[in-house]
């Protein structure tokens, strides 16, 4: 994603009014068109505040097992 979206992470992502997309490859291409986006990763939705801090999030916690699986065991849902 490059320059273009660490230089305007805060601002982009931290509106839930962008276009949301769930993985690097599709926020990129959508950044590419010039669209706003609201990314949403693994770990679930996450707010950012103006400053770009997260203001309110829902994070999953996963556990790997010895064989190197993963299974998502709990949520987290973090407020200000």
């Amino acid at each position: 994603m490059g320059r273009r979206a660490r230089g305007s992470t805060p601002a982009r992502q931290g509106q839930a009014s962008g276009q949301r997309c769930t993985s690097s490859g599709a926020c990129a291409e959508l950044l590419a068109r010039g669209a706003e986006i609201d990314y949403d990763g693994l770990s679930g939705r996450i707010e950012f505040d103006s400053n770009g801090d997260v203001g309110e999030g829902v994070f999953g916690v996963y556990t790997y097992d010895r064989d190197n699986t993963f299974a998502r065991t709990s949520t987290r849902v973090v407020r200000p």
